[in-house]
């Protein structure tokens, strides 16, 4: 997908209830891209009025008539980011729902927020190359939250989707398989064996490819220093990183970054 002069950012940034975040029903031209990191409002749409939790992204199209209602401060503190901007419809090839809950890439949420907080501040008005990566990569989050990889839904078992959600929030931590195990109420043994039955690999494979994917979307999309996008990916050691990296991809990070600059 080619969105190259596609962008065109007003601003982004990230604030609290502190002061009035709330709206009176209006309409503007631009797309409003609303994340709250902490807390909860009330979106009203057409007189629909709908709940926007924590971890859900709420998406508002040109000339959507919203209306938006902040709780007070000292009743619920909300932590918010907030990104306007204008975007070409090329960019839009998928269609997502208004709200879309992030919780299981809450972490890379995280991350993506201050990158484009830092990319819109370096060009308040003009469209820039690397607000319009950090939105292609928002959108591959977004995919990834709206149809999830068919053999993470294979089961509905809830225990095992807050183990595959909290591997996903945190591909800098060092999990280990006990933490997990408990986190369900199995023994370790068990919990294993069920793993591997349920997703096809094995749970340290599962977190590698976790960590792996979380890498190379950063090498794809942000222009991070490598050493702090193994960091970031739980990796302290960047030798050992490069080398889960070349396992799964067949190639160094750095190649893998140069490749994918060619290719855009």
């Amino acid at each position: 997908m080619n969105v190259h002069d596609n962008v065109k950012p007003l601003y982004a940034y990230r604030t609290t209830n502190a002061i009035d975040l709330s709206a009176e029903p209006h309409t503007h031209d631009f797309f409003q891209f609303l994340y709250m990191i902490h807390g909860q409002c009330t979106v009203t749409v057409e007189d629909a009025a709908l709940c926007v939790k924590q971890h859900h992204l709420l998406i508002l199209k040109p000339s959507m008539r919203h209306g938006l209602t902040f709780p007070k401060p000292k009743t619920v503190r909300c932590d918010v980011f907030q990104m306007k901007c204008y975007l070409n419809d090329a960019l839009l090839e998928k269609s997502f729902p208004m709200i879309i809950d992030c919780t299981p890439y809450m972490a890379e949420m995280e991350h993506i927020t201050f990158l484009l907080i830092r990319a819109f501040a370096d060009t308040p008005v003009n469209g820039s190359a690397a607000a319009e990566n950090l939105l292609r990569y928002l959108y591959t989050i977004l995919e990834r939250c709206f149809h999830p990889d068919t053999k993470e839904n294979v089961t509905h078992d809830p225990r095992f989707a807050r183990v595959i959600n909290y591997i996903s929030a945190h591909p800098d931590e060092d999990i280990s398989i006990t933490t997990l195990a408990e986190m369900v109420s199995l023994n370790q043994s068990y919990f294993i064996r069920l793993f591997h039955k349920v997703m096809g690999i094995s749970p340290v494979q599962y977190i590698i490819k976790k960590r792996m994917e979380y890498a190379r979307n950063m090498l794809i999309f942000s222009s991070a220093k490598l050493s702090d996008i193994a960091n970031a990916a739980g990796y302290h050691n960047y030798h050992h990183f490069s080398n889960q990296f070349v396992k799964l991809y067949g190639c160094r990070p750095k190649d893998y970054r140069g490749r994918s600059e060619l290719a855009q």
